[in-house]
């Protein structure tokens, strides 16, 4: 009897292990099936937010894209019949080699002048705010000239960018 235990013990130990393997094995197939449900789930939601994503990249680009912005308010100037005195770009941030932090964005500022009347200059903010970049006005100031019948616009705003780590 005590060479048939020796004999068996391999046996037994053999098919413990294997038993702890099967489980150990079996834990991971579950945690690997769940991690499919979930890319699968991501991957869904992601498709249908696809549609947005150029709009979202457009409102916040990776660079300044200062020109840009200006030709897009010298089109909504133009548009809204406003005779424009100036456009400026103040400091733009450039950060190449600093790593900026994800919450946090660059930006740059921007100031304009423009005569017109009252509802061509409220026309222009109201599409101004509405353009496709994340833009902020900081300050306004409008006033009117004594020998025209026309206002002066003064506008500061602020454009951010998320320049890419």
């Amino acid at each position: 009897s005590i060479l048939g235990i020796f004999a068996i013990y391999p046996t037994l130990s053999t098919i413990t292990e294997l038993k702890k393997k099967l489980a150990d094995l079996q834990f991971l197939n579950q945690q690997l099936q769940i991690k499919a449900q979930n890319l699968s789930t991501l991957q869904q939601k992601y498709q249908s937010l696809t549609g947005d994503l150029p709009f979202v990249l457009e409102a916040m680009p990776e660079k300044p894209e200062a020109a840009k912005l200006v030709a897009q308010v010298n089109a909504l100037l133009s548009d809204s019949h406003l005779k424009v005195s100036s456009i400026k770009t103040y400091g733009v941030e450039i950060t190449p080699n600093k790593k900026v932090p994800l919450n946090q964005a660059s930006s740059f500022v921007f100031s304009l002048e423009a005569e017109g009347n009252y509802n061509d200059m409220l026309e222009f903010i109201q599409r101004l705010v509405a353009i496709n970049r994340l833009i902020t006005i900081e300050q306004i100031s409008i006033d009117k000239l004594s020998s025209k019948d026309m206002i002066i616009l003064s506008l500061r705003g602020r454009e951010y960018f998320k320049p890419k780590n």
